[in-house]
């Protein structure tokens, strides 16, 4: 089973981490990246990678502390991304385990993760399936 070294990025790391975000932002570049990470790193948040051996990187978290109506204190996932070769994934089960570390650390009460919308979904697939259109349930290949 493959071994992953959990380590925050520092300003000068971002472009490691560019790789594995763009398989999920391919509308993006690398310039938005260096920016958007920039800022959550400015505005107190971090950007956690998940490193192989070899030094690659296999996956990429990026979170910060904000506080939720009815929740309290949460650590805020905004992306979790992972490149796994494996059904046991174990960059993105590393990467949990850090971030609810991370959590326990920052008193946060939970880990709040993003789903995608209903929409995205059915786009997806549509896209990988071809199979049904959802709205109107008829089959569309």
């Amino acid at each position: 089973m493959a071994i992953f070294t959990i380590e925050h990025l520092s300003d000068g790391e971002l472009a490691d981490a560019w790789p594995v975000v763009c398989m999920t932002h391919a509308h993006a570049n690398s310039d938005w990246w260096l920016a958007e990470a920039a800022a959550l790193i400015e505005r107190g948040g971090g950007i956690l990678a998940a490193r192989a051996a070899n030094g690659s990187v296999h996956g990429v978290a990026t979170y910060e502390v904000a506080r939720k109506a009815m929740l309290g204190r949460v650590l805020a996932v905004d992306l979790l991304i992972t490149f796994e070769l494996s059904r046991r994934a174990p960059a993105r089960q590393t990467l949990v385990e850090a971030l609810e570390l991370l959590a326990s650390a920052f008193d946060c009460r939970s880990v709040v993760l993003p789903l995608p919308s209903r929409g995205e979904v059915q786009h997806r697939t549509k896209e990988l399936y071809g199979l049904i259109d959802f709205d109107s349930g008829t089959r569309t290949g």
